[in-house]
């Protein structure tokens, strides 16, 4: 008996693991260096705008490094969508780096 709880146990933690890195599938992070990029309130609205947008799972700003990243589920969210929001706050993009985070999972 104490066998087949062992092996139930082991079974669903190989189960798990497997789900965990599966949904990594697909996620992508970008890294946005912008030119001037010191406004607060502009970091406001391009943080609210990522959010609207399906398949944006995070966004994070920074007035220091004139940054932005942005993680994303590549299957739902288009590059048209990063240039539609810094068009809209007439933000000048100077380089996009683009990371798959499935890759930093296995």
């Amino acid at each position: 008996m104490k066998q087949v709880i062992a092996f139930l146990l082991l079974s669903f933690l190989c189960a798990f693991i497997s789900t965990n890195t599966s949904s990594g599938k697909g996620q992508t992070e970008v890294v946005i260096s912008l030119d001037d990029f010191s406004d607060p309130q502009i970091h406001k609205n391009i943080k609210r705008e990522f959010s609207k947008i399906n398949g944006v799972s995070l966004c994070e700003t920074s007035l220091k490094t004139k940054t932005v990243v942005v993680q994303f589920d590549q299957r739902k969210f288009q590059i048209s969508d990063i240039k539609n929001v810094f068009k809209k706050w007439e933000c000048k993009v100077k380089d996009m780096s683009f990371h798959n985070l499935s890759d930093f999972i296995e």
